[in-house]
């Protein structure tokens, strides 16, 4: 029986760009301007990097989470990206809500909601 529907995005590509896309440093630098004395100074400011997410990815190679997650149990080089890119969004998250650059309800929510107990352990 012929395969029905459109063809799969998938590419091997995209067990990098998975990797890539959630391997961010845990500080960026932000210019900053302002005005003193009628003079535009700029300082370089240390900021917490954004927090990568599923969602962010799937957006950024225009697909769904649905396709994402079959992608996961259909593709097992996929599936260890995915578990690197899951530990290096705990590092970030651990990281910067200890230090509290993060507000602490939203880490605490954000830790009940995409980390299962059972995803911790195998990290």
């Amino acid at each position: 029986m012929a395969k029905r529907g459109r063809p799969s995005k998938y590419s091997e590509d995209l067990v990098g760009d998975l990797v890539k896309y959630f391997d961010v440093d845990l500080y960026r630098t932000e210019e900053v301007n302002f005005f003193r004395r009628g003079k535009c100074i700029t300082l370089k400011k240390r900021v917490p990097s954004d927090y990568p997410t599923i969602e962010g990815f799937c957006l950024s190679i225009s697909i769904g989470k649905k396709t994402f997650y079959r992608w996961v149990k259909k593709h097992p080089e996929f599936r260890h990206a995915y578990r690197a890119a899951k530990g290096r969004q705990l590092r970030l998250l651990v990281h910067h809500g200890l230090l509290s650059n993060y507000n602490v309800s939203f880490s605490l929510f954000l830790m009940r909601n995409c980390f299962s107990k059972q995803e911790l352990k195998l990290l």
